[in-house]
C-alpha cells in the first residue's frame, strides 16, 4: 500500500463569491462550481478538514489505544508486526474545533478520525464563516456514489436444474456452483468455515434478517445505522435507507441452510453497517461509509465488504474516471487507511460495464481488493467493471461468480441475482476461510495469496484482472511463499507421576502461543513420559512445524513430581495382645508408585512395658516426600500372680534384744511372669526366740500380690554356756553373790564396758555402764539364779558367768 499523507491540494476560485482570498482558498474547486450551481439547493453537504488534533498527542495517542477493542490491537499486531500500532489516526478529532464550528452548522453528521474533519449539512452563506476559521484546513463536497447492484433475479432461473453434487460432506443446494467455482467446498471439508475471523458488511438495508432461516445461527457481534444513526439496520417505516441488498450480500457471504444456500464463511462472526440511503433516485453519501469504517475498524473487523462505487454524476458531485488513481478519492483514502491498520478491504469492481477505467473508488485503491464478475462458466459478465485506473494500474484484482448468483431475498425466500454485490461477499466470505487456514498471515499477504493463485494470475488484464479466485491454491501460494521459522514460544509444566510412576505430557500443553506467519502445522515434542527416574526437573524440547515445514524450537522446563502417598496393604491392623511386654512387632507394608513396598517405622521404642494400650503409629514414607500412616495398638494386661517360694529358718539373738530378717531370707526363688517388684514381711523382728509363722508378700512390678508363710525359729546361743569362751581378764566378784558384786578388768586397755546381764533363758534383765575398774554392779533387783554377764568392751564381746544367791 502506497504511504499516504492526507494533504489536499489548494485552489483558487476566480468566479465564486467568497470574500477573502484566505477563505476562497480554502474552498475545493468542486465546491465552489456547487455553490454557483443554480440547482444545487441552500444546504449542502461537506467535509470541513481541519489543521491539527490539539496539543499532548502523546497523551492523546495513549488514551486512543485503550478505546480500541483488543480485536482490533490483535489484528494490529498481527499485520503491522514491528511497526507502531497506535498512530495519529487513531486520535479523535478535537471536540474544541467542533465545539466553536457547530454554530455555524445546519447538522453534524459524522467525525473521520482518520481524514481529522467532520461531515455536515452547511448553508451556502455560512461556508466562507468556517472558511476563515483559522483551524479549518480546507471545505470539499461530500460525494455521492451509487450501489453495484443489479437485483435483478437472473433470466430462466430453475433452482430444480441446480447441480447439487453429493461429493462434499455438506448439502449446498443451488449454492454449490458459486461455491464449487471458487474451490470452497474442499476447504469447508477441511474442517474450516470462517471460525475467529470477523468479516464487516458496509452495505443497505438488511431486511428480516432476524426471521429469515439463513441467518438463524449466524453470529452477529454489532450492527449499527449510519444512516440514521441508530442500531437498527432492517427497515424501519420512518427511517431513509429501507432495503435488502444488505440481506442478499449477508447471505451470499455467510448464510446457511444446508440443501439450499451455505456461504464460504458460515462460522465467521459479522458486523452489519447500514451505511448507504435507498431511498429512490438518492445517491450514496460517502461520509456513512468512512463512519462505518472506523466504526467497524475499531471493533476488530479482520475484512470489510462493500458493493458499492462513486462513480461520476452530471452534477458533479461523483468522482470522474481522472480521479480513479488511488489516491484522490476520500473513501480510496479511507480504504487505504483501514489496509493500513489490518484490515483486508474487498470492495465490488463496478457494474458499469466495459470500456475504459469504469471502475469506481474505493475499487481503485491499491490496497483494495476490487472483485469483477463472470457467470458460472468463468466468462466475465458484460455489466462487470473494467480498468485500468487513472495511473495504469491493472483493475478488477480478481473475480468471483456475480452472474446468477443464489442468494437469500429479503422476504425470507431465495432467488439468482446479478452484480458484482453478489461477487464481492464470495470473495470476502472465501478470504475469511483463507485467513482461518492461516491465521497469523497479514491482510496483504492475503491479499498477494488471492491474486497470485487466481486462474489468470500467469496473463492479469483489465477486464479479468488476475482471474477466479481459488481458495485452496491461495493456501498452497501462502505455504509454497514461506522462508520463515515458526516464533517458538515455551511455557514452563508441572506433571504428576500416577500410580503406575509414570506420566505424560502433550506437546500443546507447552506452547505459550508460538506464531507462523502461514500457520502451524504440528507440535512435537522429544519426551513426552516421565518416570520416578526423573523427579525433579527436566529439559524437554518442543518443536514447532509450520504449513510448510520449517521447524522451530524452544526449551520448556517441566517440573515432574511424586505426589501420591504409598497405598497401605493391610486396611487394618488387629491389635496385639500380651501380659508383660512386646518385644517385637510384626513390620506392616505399602505399595508406592515409585518405591515399591516400603516398611513401615513405628513411632515407639521396643520393647513395649507399659500395662494399658500402647497406640503405635505405622509410619509409610515413599522417600519423595509423600506419607502414608496407619495405627495399631498394643494392649498389655497382667493377670498372673507371682509363685511364691519360702524356706524355713533359724536366726540367733545372740544375746542381743531383737534381731530382724529381711524377705530375702525366707525367700526361696519366688518368681513371676513379668518380674517381681517388692517383696514384704508381715513380721520381720524378733526379741523373744520360739518359732514364727512369718509371712512372704511378693508383689510383680504390674501391682499383683501374693503370698507365702515360713517358719523362723528364733533362738538366743547365749543360753548355752558351756559353748561360751570365758574371759580370763575380768572378775566378777564375790561369786556367789548377794546383792551386789565387782568387776575387775584391765582398765589400762579398756575406755568403758557394757554389761547385759541375762538369765539362763537368754532374757535381757539389765543393762548397766562401767567406766571404772571394782565399779560396784547392783543385784537388788535381781532374783537368785544363774546369770551371764554378757560385757562389751571396746568392739570385744567378753562372757562372765555369776551366781546370785541370798
Amino acid at each position: 500500500m502506497n504511504k499516504l499523507i492526507f494533504i489536499l491540494p489548494v485552489f483558487f476560485l476566480s468566479s465564486v463569491s467568497i470574500s477573502h482570498a484566505q477563505e476562497t482558498d480554502k474552498i475545493t474547486p468542486v465546491l465552489a462550481k456547487k455553490i454557483l450551481a443554480k440547482n444545487s439547493g441552500n444546504d449542502l453537504t461537506v467535509w470541513i478538514y481541519f489543521t491539527d488534533k490539539g496539543a499532548n498527542l502523546d497523551q492523546k495517542l495513549a488514551t486512543a489505544e485503550q478505546a480500541l477493542g483488543r480485536r482490533s490491537l490483535e489484528r494490529r499486531k498481527r499485520s503491522l508486526k514491528n511497526k507502531a500500532l497506535i498512530s495519529f489516526y487513531d486520535v479523535p478529532v478535537l471536540d474544541a474545533y467542533i465545539e466553536e464550528v457547530s454554530p455555524l452548522l445546519t447538522k453534524l453528521r459524522h467525525r473521520s478520525k482518520w481524514l481529522n474533519a467532520i461531515s455536515a449539512t452547511v448553508k451556502k452563506n455560512k461556508l466562507s464563516e468556517i472558511a476563515a476559521l483559522s483551524f479549518v484546513k480546507s471545505i470539499d463536497i461530500v460525494r455521492k456514489g451509487k450501489y453495484n447492484i443489479e437485483t435483478l433475479h437472473a433470466k430462466g432461473f430453475s433452482k430444480n436444474i441446480i447441480n447439487t453434487s453429493a461429493a462434499y460432506t455438506l448439502d449446498y443446494g443451488p449454492s454449490l456452483t458459486q461455491l464449487e467455482q471458487i474451490n470452497v467446498p474442499l476447504v469447508h471439508d477441511l474442517g474450516y468455515s470462517g471460525e475467529g475471523i470477523i468479516v464487516c458488511l458496509l452495505d443497505a438495508g438488511f431486511r428480516n434478517i432476524n426471521i429469515h432461516p439463513a441467518f438463524s445461527n449466524m453470529d452477529i457481534l454489532d450492527a449499527y445505522d449510519f444512516v440514521n444513526d441508530d442500531n437498527n439496520v432492517d427497515d424501519q417505516p420512518d427511517d431513509m435507507g429501507t432495503g435488502s441488498h444488505g440481506t442478499i450480500t449477508l447471505s451470499t457471504a455467510g448464510g446457511f441452510v444446508e440443501g439450499e444456500l451455505i456461504g464460504p464463511a458460515y462460522n465467521a462472526t459479522f458486523l452489519l453497517a447500514k451505511t448507504e440511503n435507498t431511498e429512490s433516485e438518492t445517491q450514496v453519501e460517502e461520509d456513512n461509509w468512512v463512519a462505518g469504517a472506523e466504526w467497524a475498524e475499531a471493533k476488530g473487523a479482520d475484512i470489510t465488504s462493500t458493493s458499492l462505487g462513486y462513480v461520476g454524476f452530471d452534477d458533479g458531485t461523483g468522482y470522474a474516471p481522472e480521479d480513479m488513481d488511488g489516491n484522490t478519492a476520500i473513501i480510496t483514502i479511507a480504504s487505504d487507511i483501514m489496509a493500513g491498520l489490518g484490515v483486508l478491504v474487498v470492495n465490488a469492481a463496478g457494474n458499469s460495464g466495459g470500456g475504459i477505467t469504469t471502475i469506481g473508488a474505493p475499487a481503485d485503491g491499491d490496497s483494495v481488493l476490487a472483485i469483477g464478475a463472470v457467470n458460472a462458466d468463468g466468462i466475465k459478465a458484460g455489466f462487470s467493471s473494467v480498468g485500468p485506473t487513472a495511473d495504469g494500474r491493472i483493475k478488477p484484482d480478481v473475480m468471483a461468480m456475480g452472474a446468477g448468483t443464489y442468494a437469500a431475498t429479503g422476504d425470507s425466500t431465495y432467488s439468482t441475482f446479478n452484480g458484482t454485490s453478489l461477487s464481492c461477499p464470495l470473495v470476502a466470505g472465501g478470504a475469511a476461510l483463507l485467513w482461518e487456514m492461516v491465521p497469523m498471515a497479514t491482510n496483504m499477504e492475503i491479499f498477494e495469496a488471492l491474486k497470485m493463485s487466481a486462474d489468470n494470475a500467469d496473463n492479469p488484464n483489465n477486464e479479468y484482472g488476475w482471474g477466479i479466485i481459488d481458495i485452496y491454491a491461495a493456501y498452497e501460494y501462502l505455504v509454497s511463499q514461506d522462508t520463515v521459522a515458526p516464533v517458538a514460544l515455551c511455557q514452563n509444566a508441572a506433571v504428576e507421576l500416577g500410580m503406575d510412576g509414570t506420566a505424560t505430557i502433550g506437546a500443546i500443553e507447552l506452547d505459550d502461543g508460538s506464531t507462523d506467519n502461514i500457520g502451524i502445522s504440528a507440535f512435537y515434542i522429544n519426551m513426552d513420559t516421565f518416570t520416578c527416574d526423573n523427579i525433579g526437573t527436566v529439559d524437554v524440547t518442543l518443536t514447532v512445524v509450520d504449513m510448510a515445514g520449517i521447524e522451530g524450537n524452544c526449551t520448556a522446563t517441566v517440573t515432574v513430581a511424586d505426589n501420591i502417598a504409598p497405598v497401605i496393604d493391610a486396611d487394618i491392623l488387629l491389635d496385639i495382645n500380651a501380659e508383660c511386654e512386646v518385644i517385637n512387632l510384626p513390620m506392616p507394608t505399602a505399595t508406592d508408585n515409585c518405591a515399591g513396598s516400603i516398611i513401615a517405622v513405628p513411632n515407639v521404642s521396643l520393647p513395649i512395658t507399659a500395662q494399658g494400650i500402647t497406640q503405635v503409629t505405622w509410619t509409610y514414607d515413599d522417600g519423595n516426600g509423600n506419607i502414608a500412616a496407619q495405627t495399631q495398638n498394643v494392649i498389655l494386661e497382667d493377670i498372673s500372680k507371682p509363685n511364691v517360694v519360702t524356706q524355713d529358718i533359724t536366726i540367733d539373738m545372740n544375746g542381743e534384744p531383737s534381731i530382724s530378717i529381711v524377705p530375702n531370707q525366707i525367700d526361696a526363688g519366688s518368681t513371676d511372669n513379668c518380674g517381681i517388684g517388692d517383696m514384704g514381711l508381715d513380721i520381720s523382728t524378733f526379741t523373744a526366740i520360739g518359732d514364727y509363722a512369718v509371712i512372704l508378700s511378693v508383689e510383680d512390678i504390674n501391682g499383683n500380690i501374693a503370698t507365702g508363710t515360713a517358719i523362723v525359729s528364733v533362738i538366743n546361743s547365749i543360753v548355752g554356756i558351756a559353748d561360751k569362751t570365758f574371759a580370763d581378764n575380768l572378775i566378777v566378784y564375790p561369786n556367789p553373790a548377794n546383792d551386789k558384786a565387782y568387776l575387775d578388768f584391765d582398765n589400762g586397755s579398756i575406755d568403758q564396758v557394757e554389761i547385759g546381764i541375762y538369765n539362763i533363758t537368754g532374757q535381757l534383765i539389765k543393762t548397766i555402764n562401767a567406766y571404772r575398774s571394782h565399779d560396784l554392779i547392783s543385784l537388788s533387783e535381781i532374783a537368785n539364779g544363774l546369770y551371764v554377764f554378757k560385757v562389751r568392751t571396746n568392739d570385744e564381746i567378753h562372757f562372765v558367768k555369776l551366781m546370785v544367791a541370798r
